[in-house]
């Protein structure tokens, strides 16, 4: 071949694309592997505030964790109000490899704030859901109005339902509602669990039980007259959520005699420590979980008490259960571990089908070092 020709032919072999062609789509980045509950997941976490006006009129402000790609160089934000969290990225943009994400929506404890859990929140996020966590206005710990606590607890399921709404037409293509979603709950919040989840309310079963009995959950009703507790009645279930989880819940009366109520709920893991002086552990707690169907579990928190389902002891000198084995009680830190992974590998078990989070929550680790038993 002279050289001549061979120039020709490199010339020719080399050819650019015509100039009308558009360059080929990157192919794109596939999601991370999945990882087992008990790790941290795959997923940076961002964390942003929605403030929207409801059909009802009601002003609501919620907290929406999700998988996020924070840019080179930016620091954890604290959220607003106190100096809670520190471990999500404020506003970063999402992470769209596995969108649209599964969804949970967190429903925080009486005069808590809906950002009080987030050891949980953030963890569930980083293993590819979107958690919404709204206040409950007069029930968080900057508004909290005891005297209208019936009107709190009517509104509070529609809150959630509400909730999801309203972040789902703010970011349309985050979320995956096809299956509906999955709820948590804190005290006044695992109630809420209770009731979005399928539990129905019965107020007269509460107004006579709580004649005869002094059990905790009654205290919060004490000043409210049989008119006002009838209210609880508009507290109704959201058929779209599939699987619930309720931390440290009580009042099973309020679902009838022998929380009978309760019977139909969807799937639910309930987590409570032993020495709870909030929410009984005796006279709230187990009785809650009994009444629940046999789909259900009991995860008993050895010498766990309340406030360990939150990280508001870190933010609030609250004493006691607070100081951990110093002063008897399960060391926070141990609470947020067993309490995140069983949680989530309830919701990944129970919502998405896991087979092999099916066969964790089977396992020894839900009872390492006898912190919990598995009822």
């Amino acid at each position: 071949m002279t050289r001549g020709l061979a120039l020709l032919f490199l010339i020719v072999g080399c050819a650019a694309p015509p100039a009308d062609e558009p360059d080929p789509e990157p192919t794109p980045e596939p999601p991370p592997a999945s990882v087992p509950s008990d790790v941290r997941g795959p997923y940076q976490v961002g964390a942003t505030t929605i403030e929207n006006v409801d059909e009802r009129g009601k002003w609501m402000v919620m907290e929406v964790w999700y998988p996020a790609v924070p840019v080179e160089g930016e620091e954890f934000a604290p959220y607003p109000g106190l100096n809670l969290g520190n471990d999500a990225y404020r506003d970063p943009a999402w992470d769209l490899r596995g969108a649209p994400y599964p969804v949970v929506v967190f429903s925080h404890g009486f005069g808590g704030v809906r950002f009080q859990s987030s050891y949980l929140t953030t963890w569930l996020a980083s293993h590819g859901f979107v958690v919404i966590a709204p206040d409950h206005e007069f029930s968080t710990l900057f508004d909290l109005d005891q005297s209208l606590i019936t009107q709190v607890a009517a509104e509070r399921p529609r809150d959630v339902a509400v909730a999801v709404d309203l972040v789902d037409a703010r970011l349309p293509g985050s979320l995956d509602l096809t299956d509906g979603y999955s709820i948590v709950g804190h005290s006044f919040g695992a109630w809420t669990s209770l009731v979005v989840g399928g539990g129905q309310v019965d107020p007269q079963s509460m107004i006579d039980w709580c004649a005869e009995n002094d059990t905790s959950g009654c205290g919060f009703f004490e000043d409210n007259d049989v008119e006002e507790i009838e209210d609880i009645s508009q507290a109704v279930p959201d058929p779209r959520a599939k699987v619930a989880v309720a931390l440290a819940p009580g009042l099973h009366y309020s679902f009838g005699p022998g929380g009978v109520g309760l019977a139909n709920n969807v799937p639910t893991l309930v987590q409570g420590g032993t020495r709870d002086a909030d929410m009984s552990y005796e006279a709230e707690i187990r009785p809650v979980a009994a009444a629940l169907p046999a789909t259900s579990h009991l995860a008993s928190f050895t010498d766990g008490a309340h406030f360990g389902f939150s990280d508001l002891c870190t933010t609030i000198p609250i004493g006691g259960e607070c100081d951990g084995g110093e002063a008897g009680y399960m060391e926070i830190a141990r609470v947020h571990e067993l309490s995140r992974v069983l949680t989530t590998a309830w919701i990944r078990a129970h919502f998405l089908g896991e087979e092999a989070e099916t066969a964790f929550l089977g396992s020894d680790w839900v009872e390492a070092g006898g912190d919990a038993a598995w009822e």
